[in-house]
C-alpha cells in the first residue's frame, strides 16, 4: 500500500497554495533550477499534503502569514528545509506527470536530486520525502522517503551527469540532463504504506540524530520490492479511474521544484 491524497477535492490544500503565492509572491531567489510556474505550484501542493498527513494546521500556517518562507525568499532559499518536524528537517520533492498513479508507483519512474543540493554545506537537509502528482486529476502519491546522506550511495541512487541522454520511460526520444543530479527509483525509497509508518521514519532520523543509530537502521531496511495498492484516503472513484486506465503517460518533468 501507499498515501493516496486527494488534493483536488479537499480545498485547504488549494486554500493553502492560493495564499502561498499570494502572501510569499516567490520570485526564484535560488541561482538556477527555480521550476516553471506549475512546477513550484506542484511541489507547494506536495509539501501541504505531508504537512497535513504529520498533523500540521495548515490553516494555522495561512493566519502566521508564511513568515517562515517569506524569511526564506529573502535570503535566496530555505536551505533545504521545507518542513521542520520532530527536530528532522524534510526537503519534499514532488514530481508532476500525466502518468497514472498504477504506473508510477510500480517504480518505472524516479526521483531526481541536484549533486550540488547534495554536496552543499549550507544544505541541512535530513531526509527528502518523495510525492508525485497526477496532473490531470491532481491525486498525490506520497511514495516514501530517503535520506540525504544514502542519496549519494551508489546502492540508492544512480548518477547522471549533466548532458548525459537517456532514453525516455515513457514517450519516445531520449532525456538530457540539464545537470548532475542523482537519480532514485521508487523502489530505492522506504515505503510508507501508512501515515503512521512516515511519522515513524521521521521519528527514527530524529532518534538517529541523538545517537539512537539503531532505530533508524531498522526504519530505512524497508524498500519498495513490489507494486502494492495505495492507502486511499478520499477521492475512490477518481482514484479507481485512474488506476484502471490503459497505460502511462508522457511524464512531464523529471523533478517537482522546491519552493
Amino acid at each position: 500500500m501507499s498515501i493516496l491524497i486527494d488534493v483536488k477535492t479537499d480545498q485547504i490544500y488549494r486554500e493553502f497554495v492560493t495564499e502561498f503565492f499570494k502572501q510569499v509572491k516567490f520570485v526564484g531567489r535560488r541561482r538556477d533550477f527555480n521550476g516553471t510556474p506549475r512546477q513550484r505550484w506542484a511541489g507547494k501542493f506536495g509539501e501541504a499534503a505531508v504537512m497535513k498527513e504529520i498533523g500540521l494546521d495548515l490553516k494555522r500556517w495561512i493566519r502566521a502569514g508564511f513568515q517562515k518562507e517569506k524569511t526564506y525568499n529573502r535570503v535566496g532559499g530555505d536551505g533545504g528545509i521545507d518542513i521542520p518536524w520532530d527536530g528532522v528537517h524534510i526537503d519534499v520533492k514532488t514530481l508532476i506527470t500525466n502518468m497514472p498513479l498504477a504506473g508510477g508507483i510500480s517504480g518505472m519512474c524516479c526521483h531526481n536530486y541536484k549533486q550540488s543540493q547534495a554536496i552543499d554545506k549550507k544544505n541541512k537537509t535530513d531526509i527528502l520525502i518523495c510525492n508525485y502528482i497526477n496532473r490531470a486529476e491532481m491525486l498525490l502519491i506520497i511514495c516514501g522517503g530517503i535520506s540525504k546522506a544514502e542519496i549519494i550511495d551508489p546502492e540508492y541512487s544512480t548518477l547522471r551527469k549533466a548532458g548525459q541522454k537517456k532514453k525516455k520511460e515513457f514517450g519516445k526520444g531520449d532525456h538530457t540532463y540539464k545537470a548532475t543530479e542523482y537519480e532514485v527509483h521508487q523502489w530505492q525509497l522506504v515505503r510508507f504504506d501508512k501515515i503512521q509508518e512516515m511519522k515513524g521514519y521521521i521519528h527514527a532520523y530524529a532518534e538517529y540524530k541523538k545517537g539512537n543509530v539503531h532505530t533508524f537502521q531498522r526504519a530505512k531496511k524497508k524498500r519498495r520490492t513490489a507494486d502494492p495498492e495505495p492507502e486511499i484516503h478520499s477521492g475512490n472513484e477518481i482514484f479507481n479511474k485512474i488506476h484502471q486506465g490503459n497505460g502511462p503517460g508522457d511524464i512531464e518533468t523529471q523533478e517537482g521544484a522546491r519552493i
